[in-house]
């Protein structure tokens, strides 16, 4: 055999091993970033079974995958919800796709979003018409998976909405399949926090996707059917941590916030606290903003959860169910706080550092430990000395403080 065939061949065999490689990681990180925000009833995982109607105007579309400043991306590599779900289910499921709504109505915005290569495929039929085959799909599934949001330039520039809702088409669409009565699941596309309290209190399950990249459609399969379970917000800071390399510093928005508008010592110091709760003490979440709460909202259900875990495990089964959390929003701060062990304040991105720092001051005045949602989280999980790592000095002192080497 000609021996530069064999070096051609060898180069080849290296670099598919590679791509595979590269390809595999893609699908892993993709799964990795998406975050339930609500599963009620346990709508998820799907069943690799039946009938399921897949709907909206996301569902199909391979080119937003990337998101936006995709600029080197090579759309026809990408792979659709569509897609992804027919690989993974194969035979066992039937699925039913019908559109169901454009992004958005308006052909005048449509036309600004639908740049650099990214097209949402605008479908001229009367929004009803679309609406009533989605809904015919719907009743012939067990579930619905609704593939919904914004397309990838819509947080990009030139393009950006003022109401960052979900669009008003879409809206309609999600109404009438939750008006059939199937469970329905909505999956999330964004590049960009949206406000959907509507969604949060009416939708069984919420999966935010972002913008996945090339393998999002096989990622967000294997999250829908059980095959990686997704993170949370408090699942996937121990995720992280555990691994990432050791030479990595780790924090998070929280405690990032917890330095830039607050006093770090302070509520690090704070953190500590938790070690002195017990069945029946008495605790304060305080949340800066007054957003419609999630089923599974970080300060009404994640932390009190992770407490009332503790109690449990260090007073035996049923001690959390004893201990006391209040929980107030906006600037329902109490200003008698004696009544309390702890105060866990969110990160306060809705306060400047001026107010946050004067709630500080008024739980050390009246001798009350106060930390924040990152802190309490980080502590709790065993990776508290990690999360500091970014901010030597708080991590000297909580090392002296505690004499540890």
């Amino acid at each position: 055999m000609n021996a530069e065939l064999v070096v051609i061949g060898m180069l080849l065999a290296g670099a598919i091993r590679e791509r595979n490689s590269a390809v595999a990681v893609a699908r892993e990180i993709a799964a990795a970033s998406f975050v339930l925000m609500k599963n009620e009833g346990g709508v998820l995982p799907l069943k690799k079974g039946g009938t399921l109607a897949l709907v909206g105007p996301m569902a199909d579309n391979t080119e937003n995958m990337p998101g936006t400043w995709s600029v080197a991306a090579d759309f026809s590599q990408s792979t659709s919800v569509r897609k992804g779900l027919e690989a993974a289910a194969g035979s066992e499921v039937k699925i039913l796709y019908a559109k169901g709504s454009n992004v958005v109505q308006d052909t005048l915005l449509d036309s600004r979003i639908s740049i650099f290569g990214k097209p949402t495929y605008f479908d001229k039929r009367d929004p009803a018409v679309m609406i009533r085959e989605a809904v015919a799909a719907a009743m012939k599934a067990d579930v619905v998976v609704a593939a919904m949001g914004e397309s990838a330039e819509m947080s990009g520039e030139c393009s950006s909405r003022s109401d960052i809702t979900l669009p008003a088409c879409q809206r309609d669409l999600l109404k009438a399949l939750l008006a059939t009565g199937k469970p329905v699941v909505m999956v999330l596309f964004t590049g960009r926090p949206l406000a959907i309290p509507w969604e949060a209190a009416h939708v069984p399950a919420i999966l935010n996707v972002w913008f996945p990249g090339t393998e999002g459609g096989h990622a967000i399969a294997d999250v829908l059917f059980g095959d990686y379970n997704p993170a949370d917000a408090v699942e996937s800071f121990d995720r992280v941590y555990r691994r990432k390399p050791a030479g990595t510093q780790l924090t998070s928005f929280s405690v990032l916030l917890a330095a830039c508008k607050g006093d770090l010592d302070v509520l690090v110091e704070g953190a500590e606290a938790l070690e002195r709760i017990t069945p029946d003490s008495r605790v304060l979440i305080a949340e800066a903003c007054t957003h419609a709460p999630l089923t599974e909202d970080i300060g009404r259900e994640k932390i009190p959860n992770l407490l009332r875990r503790k109690m449990d495990k260090d007073f035996g089964p049923g001690s959390g169910g004893k201990l006391r959390v209040d929980i107030v929003a906006g600037t329902d701060f109490p200003k008698d706080l004696t009544p309390y062990t702890l105060v866990i304040h969110c990160g306060s991105c809705m306060f400047n550092r001026k107010y946050m720092m004067s709630r500080l001051s008024q739980a050390q005045l009246q001798n009350v430990p106060i930390t924040n949602y990152g802190l309490a989280i980080a502590y709790s999980l065993g990776i508290f000395e990690r999360a500091l790592e970014p901010f030597p000095a708080a991590l000297d002192l909580l090392r002296a403080k505690s004499k540890r080497p």
